[in-house]
């Protein structure tokens, strides 16, 4: 992964490629068929990843996420940068440091971003404000995150709004701001 003083390269575009580590992880074990669906398309033309696919509700929740495993240090970077084209519905960013993932329970720190229909923006999340939830609730009784033993990121939707979502993506970088 590209590295510099103040710029590190944490997901590129290969890592998306068929056979790479991400996942699905969605509400379809609690809910089976009546869960919500979640997949990943790589568009070379763009550079870039759609994660798409159809949120239902079900007790008046569901989500929908994808997920790699990563051996990060982000200690020494203040953000995380991504470039999103959206659908106009609200994503979040997740992160597992390892005693989250670890730990047994389901939880990570997440960050909300909302997203402008077919516009490319660059996401700018700041490490320190991600927000450690558990089960879809926030839980400020968690540890604080451990940006120095990072060991996944992903893409959730669960916006408690039914029906199609897609939001297309490239690189992430972790940057140190000045």
């Amino acid at each position: 992964m590209a590295n510099s003083q103040n710029k590190q390269t944490i997901v590129q575009f290969k890592d998306f490629a068929p056979g790479s580590v991400w996942y699905p992880l969605t509400d379809q074990l609690r809910f089976a068929d009546k869960g919500s669906s979640a997949f990943f398309a790589i568009n070379s033309e763009k550079v870039s990843t759609a994660f798409y696919g159809e949120l239902k509700l079900n007790e008046g929740a569901g989500f929908a996420s994808y997920r790699t495993a990563v051996k990060l240090d982000l200690s020494k970077f203040d953000e995380i940068h991504i470039k999103v084209q959206g659908d106009g519905r609200e994503y979040k960013a997740l992160i597992k440091d390892r005693a989250a993932k670890n730990s047994g329970q389901d939880y990570s720190y997440q960050m909300r971003f909302k997203t402008v229909k077919t516009e490319t923006t660059e996401l700018k999340l700041k490490i320190k404000d991600f927000i450690p939830v558990y089960r879809g609730r926030t839980d400020l009784s968690l540890p604080a995150l451990n940006s120095a033993e990072i060991e996944e990121l992903g893409l959730q939707i669960n916006d408690k709004i039914p029906g199609p979502y897609k939001i297309e993506f490239g690189e992430w970088t972790a940057v140190k701001s000045f």
